[in-house]
């Protein structure tokens, strides 16, 4: 198992989404599963894709999100089994899949009595030591993130475990605008993310008409946009029942 310490104090966040998950005014709707796609570009050209698709199966909330982005590494599988807590996911357990040119990991994660990660690499335990265990997979995160600043309108923070990494980060809230897809504009939450190393900078834009789903994101390195990732198709979709 990770090494979780006994004494550890909660951080002013996490204070905070507990504060949301007891708050029964701040519920949302029950979300509708759906399927989403997307396509990347750099500099103008094609630079990959990817997909987010929430499924009933059998009762049970899986979020399954796929994509190759050429700016944010290899190829990426992801399974998260969720539940629906008072307006807001809660990660029960993810497994994920790495792979690049020569190398492939498999992360396997599931949720401790504390309410945070513990998280399996190719088999053996992870101990993060620059940050503590999160609370959520880095997939649950973007669909909390929308569902929180729809209720909040303010700056956010959120932690999440990605791969190796477990991070807690601050997302500054920029306002709503209205962003076209498939014809039509929808009004959209902007979030703006800053990399510690402050050379990177992510933008998300959440459709809440849309599930809450994100409709556009870019990526600035040294003030230079290098990815742009556009919502291509989406559509609302069945439970799978067995």
């Amino acid at each position: 198992m990770n090494a979780i310490p006994e004494k550890s104090k909660p951080s002013p966040y996490r204070l905070l989404l507990i504060g949301l998950l007891l708050t029964p005014t701040l519920q949302a709707q029950q979300p509708a599963p759906f399927i989403a796609h997307y396509q990347a570009t750099s500099k103008g050209l094609p630079c990959g894709g990817g997909s987010q698709q929430l499924v009933i199966d059998d009762g049970q909330y899986q979020l399954l999100s796929k994509g190759k982005f050429c700016l944010l590494g290899g190829r990426v599988d992801n399974r998260s089994l969720l539940s629906w807590q008072q307006g807001r996911w809660q990660t029960l357990a993810f497994d994920a899949t790495v792979s690049g040119w020569f190398s492939q990991d498999d992360y396997q994660a599931s949720r401790t009595p504390e309410g945070l990660m513990a998280v399996n690499k190719d088999g053996h335990p992870l101990v993060y030591e620059e940050h503590a265990p999160a609370s959520q997979g880095a997939a649950t995160m973007l669909q909390n993130l929308a569902l929180d600043v729809e209720r909040q309108r303010q700056d956010l923070y959120a932690d999440y475990t990605w791969g190796d990494e477990t991070r807690d980060y601050r997302f500054e809230w920029l306002g709503e605008e209205q962003i076209e897809f498939d014809g039509r504009a929808y009004r959209a939450h902007h979030l703006r993310q800053t990399h510690p190393k402050k050379s990177r900078v992510a933008d998300f834009w959440f459709a809440p008409a849309l599930e809450h789903q994100l409709i556009k994101m870019t990526v600035h390195r040294l003030g230079i946009k290098m990815l742009d990732v556009r919502l291509s198709d989406f559509e609302r979709s069945d439970p799978i029942t067995r």
